[in-house]
């Protein structure tokens, strides 16, 4: 038998503490780190009846070559952070998730799609996950678009959307949008599997900046009249464009505007010389999905593992 692997805590490192970490986890055989996670148990989703806790932070991202004994030592790494959230008192578990679905959550099950924000953790995580008694809570996939000329919405459609006001944010008060977007991100995502709702100063802070000035940045905004009900967000990444947020506000009598947001962010990317564009992180179960598939092929799929925990002894 080999060496034996063993887990000891330490400070998170910069990263995990700047996504607020409470604990960071290494394994190591023979004084050789094989394996580091880091654990959550504040600021975490609500769940009825559950207190939630999540392990993130997952490294390496991908299961190194040569090292055999790394799958042991990442599973190992994995029940101990079970343990420790469990003497935290929580109930249940999701990984891979830096706290909560505001921060880098998920794990990706095939070659990465290369663009900037994909989740880092790659499939070779996914055994010492399920061997650490973890299994499949929500599905994800990023999907690219290689014709950004299409034009799918009907004439009816269009005149129906006409009296709608887009902007690109430029020359709007970040600081006077943000109850509107507030209100729009919380009632368009709050059927999303374990979404944070955020108290508006919290929401400021994630926000920060991703509305200011950047030539990278490409923005839309939906108005009908003064009410903000649709938003979509995407960054110019070289020749292609990355949609991240593409969000309307449900119930209202704007059926296709998520159309409409998507085809004028494929306009204005070509102009800016972009030649293929990727729907990013979608939601399986969402209504993204549905719509990007009349633009665009699946690339890339990922998971959010969890499962739950039997209660331990408070520490």
């Amino acid at each position: 038998m080999g060496a034996p692997i063993v887990t000891s805590p330490e400070p998170p490192d910069p990263q995990a503490k700047a996504a607020g970490a409470q604990e960071c986890w290494v394994a190591r055989r023979q004084g050789q780190e094989l394996a580091r996670v880091s654990l959550w148990w504040q600021g975490t989703p609500s769940l009825a009846g559950e207190r939630v806790g999540a392990i993130g932070a997952l490294s390496p991202g991908a299961e190194p070559v040569g090292v055999a004994a790394w799958p042991a030592a990442a599973a190992t790494l994995l029940r101990r952070g079970c343990r420790r959230l469990a003497e935290q008192g929580c109930t249940r578990v999701l990984a891979p998730m830096d706290g909560n679905t505001w921060k880098a959550y998920r794990l990706r099950l095939d070659p990465p799609a290369g663009f900037p924000g994909e989740p880092e953790p790659g499939p070779g995580w996914l055994a010492p996950l399920a061997a650490s008694g973890f299994g499949e809570e929500a599905r994800y996939l990023s999907s690219r678009c290689h014709d950004l000329g299409q034009r799918r919405l009907s004439a009816r459609v269009q005149a129906r959307l006409a009296g709608l006001h887009l902007s690109d944010g430029r020359g709007l008060d970040p600081l006077v949008l943000l109850p509107s977007l507030h209100a729009l991100l919380h009632r368009g995502f709050q059927s999303q599997p374990y979404f944070l709702p955020l108290p508006l100063e919290a929401f400021a802070g994630r926000l920060e900046g991703q509305l200011a000035a950047d030539p990278a940045r490409l923005a839309l905004l939906a108005f009908d009249g003064p009410d903000l009900v649709g938003l979509l967000l995407g960054h110019v990444a070289g020749p292609e464009l990355v949609v991240r947020t593409l969000v309307v506000w449900p119930g209202r009598p704007q059926a296709g505007l998520g159309a409409l947001l998507l085809e004028e962010a494929h306009h204005r990317a070509g102009e800016r010389g972009c030649t293929s564009a990727i729907h990013a992180l979608m939601h399986a179960a969402g209504p993204s999905v549905p719509l990007s598939r009349h633009y665009a092929q699946p690339l890339c799929r990922y998971v959010l593992m969890g499962r739950r925990l039997a209660p331990g002894p408070r520490s």
